[in-house]
């Protein structure tokens, strides 16, 4: 059993849904977060099932892709203040943690010989999860597309993070259902 479930992977019984008012609210993405909360805190249970298979339609440019990732990340840090029952997880804020090291540890770098080389370390590790995302990717997509995917990747957790980090300071909400 799961406590969040994005709803593009999810099929609701009707009779929950109805009971819990559904997608009455202004969040998206974000309308998941709380309807699964809702359904939690009503009784019902979200299972989880390894064995269906779900495919889905990729964003056909880089920028597209960064604007639903960037709202993604927004919405899951304005709901680490909002919903922190499901969304003040440490998987939600390792991305911002590596956008803050990225950036907060170029500009320290430069001064510190020490703080140069636990960056080179820190980026280190990083690039040998990167060779596990090629070995990964590469299984489905062959070794060019995984190799050309890691840009997409380290862009992608920045963006993220970076959006996370504005979504958790944000003091008010506009709702902007668009795609």
């Amino acid at each position: 059993m799961v406590d969040d479930w994005p709803t593009v992977n999810l099929i609701v019984n009707r009779t929950a849904f109805i009971a819990v008012d559904g997608f009455a609210n202004s969040y998206w993405p974000g309308e998941d977060t709380k309807l699964c909360r809702d359904l939690v805190g009503g009784g019902w249970t979200i299972h989880y099932a390894p064995s269906i298979k779900v495919f889905h339609h990729r964003r056909a440019t880089l920028g597209k892709h960064l604007r639903q990732v960037g709202s993604y990340g927004y919405h899951r840090g304005l709901f680490a203040k909002r919903y922190p029952e499901t969304s003040r997880k440490l998987i939600f804020f390792i991305p911002s943690a590596f956008a803050l090291f990225v950036a907060i540890g170029l500009i320290l770098s430069q001064f510190s010989e020490t703080i140069r080389l636990l960056y080179i370390a820190g980026l280190s590790v990083y690039g040998l999860a990167l060779i596990k995302v090629w070995f990964d990717v590469r299984k489905h997509e062959g070794g060019v597309v995984a190799l050309l995917s890691l840009p997409y990747v380290v862009i992608t957790h920045l963006w993220y993070g970076t959006r996370f980090i504005v979504g958790l300071f944000a003091r008010n909400y506009s709702p902007s259902l668009g795609r």
